[in-house]
Parts: structure tokens; sequence; C-alpha cells
């Protein structure tokens, strides 16, 4: 009897062996892939692409989320990327991120004295005037200062100009209809201008002043006011 349940135990070990083998064969075998019509295919399980796949559509689901990729966008979670990359939702990041820079180049102008306009109208202020060659694309303008009201009307602004054009809008220009004479007023406001075209340009701090004269305050010391006006070309 012990010669037959050694052969029994024997059998059973090569019943499981060839039970795993076969299982391992059917692991290790290509995964079926089946066209289901002429534009749909069905992998069943997992797929291993040896080269290069060109997807003419611009859309992929995975699982319950979406991976888009439209016109050179990539969106996840969104089936409409706005921006190069566009994801909705939260996201981990478990490592270094690096960003390019925001400013591609930029002229500025810090000036430690008073500059006066008496009498102006939207012409370029002294020594507020910045050139720079440009790529192409957008362009900041900015300035800060302090301003004092020297017996000027209150129909007074600031503004800036571009190649000799006013910029308009509500972002590039200050004016004081409020400001009493011979009262001093902090002055700080930018415009962003769009689709700047490559090569060389200028900007100017400009203003329409009349019936008497502005001051924009500069001075030195350990704690002076300066007026900084320039220019950034954005990324």
């Amino acid at each position: 009897m012990e010669g037959r349940d050694n052969h029994f135990r024997g059998e059973g070990r090569m019943r499981t062996f060839l039970a795993i083998l076969a299982l391992s064969a059917l692991i290790a075998a290509p995964v079926r892939a089946d066209v289901v019509d002429s534009g749909s295919l069905v992998i069943g399980l997992q797929g291993i692409i040896g080269g290069t796949m060109t997807i003419q559509g611009s859309a992929f689901s995975v699982g319950a989320s979406t991976l888009t990729v439209s016109s050179g966008k990539v969106g996840i979670g969104t089936a409409a990327p706005t921006a190069v990359l566009s994801v909705v939702g939260d996201a981990v990041f478990n490592g270094t991120m690096t960003f390019a820079p925001l400013i591609h180049k930029s002229s500025s102008i810090i000036r430690t004295v008073t500059t006066s306009f008496t009498n102006t109208t939207y012409a370029c202020i002294s020594g507020h005037v910045a050139t720079m060659t440009v790529t192409g694309g957008d362009v900041a303008v900015f300035f800060s200062a302090e301003v004092a009201n020297n017996t000027a009307n209150a129909d007074s602004v600031l503004g800036f100009r571009m190649d000799g054009a006013a910029l308009d809008g509500a972002d590039a220009l200050i004016g004081w209809t409020t400001i009493t004479a011979s009262y001093a007023f902090p002055a700080s406001f930018y415009q962003v201008v769009k689709g700047v075209s490559p090569g060389s340009h200028w900007w100017c701090l400009s203003g329409r002043v009349t019936g008497g004269t502005a001051d924009i305050i500069g001075d030195t010391g350990s704690f002076a006011r300066k007026n900084v006006f320039g220019v950034m070309e954005l990324k």
C-alpha cells in the first residue's frame, strides 16, 4: 500500500506541476486583440507596442478619467484643454519641478531726481523712455512713483506710449481728479501689451497736465523715494 500511496502522491505533484506550467504559458502568451469593426480594436488584457503608435483621433479614455490630446494641447481630467497642459483635479508631485523664467528680457529706469512737467499734452516725460528689442509676444509696461500735483488741473493724467502711440485702457492711465493742488500721492500702474511684433520698440511715460505743473518725485538717501519706469518681455 505504501508504494501505491507514493504513486498517487507523485501523480498529484505532476498534475499540479502541469497546471502551473499551463498557467504560466497562458500568462506569457501574446494577448489576443480582436478587430470588432473597421474602426475599433479591442485588446483583452494588456498589450505591448515595441515601435511607434500613431493615433489619428484626439482623445484617450483611461479608466474613469480622461486623457486628451488636441491641437498640441494635453488635457488630464478634461476633454477640452486650453493650455499646453490643462489639469482638472488634484495633482501630486514627488520630485523637483523646474519652471522657465517668466521674464525674457527687461529694460528699466530708476530715477533719484525729481522730474517736473508743465502744460504737457501726452508727450513723453523726460527721463522716462525705455527702448528694447523683443523677440515678439507680450510686453508689460510699468511705472511706480510718488507724484506731486503742483497747481495742475484736476483733469491731469499719466499714461504710457509705445512707438509714439498712446496705450489706451483702464490699466494704462492714472488720473488725479480728486487730488488737490500741492498734494503728493502714490502712483503705480502697469499694462500688458499683447502681440508686440519682433524688433526694436520704445515706450515712454506720458502725461497730460494742464494749468500748472506736476512732479514725479525722486531723491537720494537711505530711505530715498525713487521713481521706476520700465518694460519687460513676457515669455
